[in-house]
């Protein structure tokens, strides 16, 4: 069950939303919403956004912490699954084997005094 935050108990560093919500205020009207940074993370990340959005892209995220840390963790998303592709695969069948004898061998070593 989740707990509902009072405004006392909120985070003093967080704004408080507008009661017309983030779409009509006037820099999300002006610049790019973070729902379109999210979207276009993938061609920042590329180096292939067009320079038409390259412009209101950095400005957005320049101003936007959250937009910052979804960044990160994205970027950093990004570099495991590249990691993880670098590797050679294993052969699950060799593994257990592997495993079994390894297994094996342990077994009969406790049996004997």
């Amino acid at each position: 069950m989740r707990r509902r935050v009072e405004p006392r108990d909120a985070p003093q560093s967080r704004r408080p939303e507008p009661e017309n919500g983030p779409e009509r205020t006037p820099t999300a009207r002006v610049g790019l919403p973070c729902r379109d940074v999210g979207e276009l993370a993938t061609d920042y990340f590329e180096a292939s956004l067009a320079s038409a959005t390259s412009r209101p892209f950095a400005a957005h995220v320049g101003r936007c912490e959250g937009c910052q840390t979804y960044l990160r963790q994205l970027r950093i998303t990004v570099d495991i699954v590249h990691t993880v592709a670098d590797v050679e695969p294993v052969d699950a069948a060799d593994l257990r084997a592997r495993f079994r004898k390894w297994r094996a061998a342990g077994d009969a070593d406790a049996d004997s005094p």
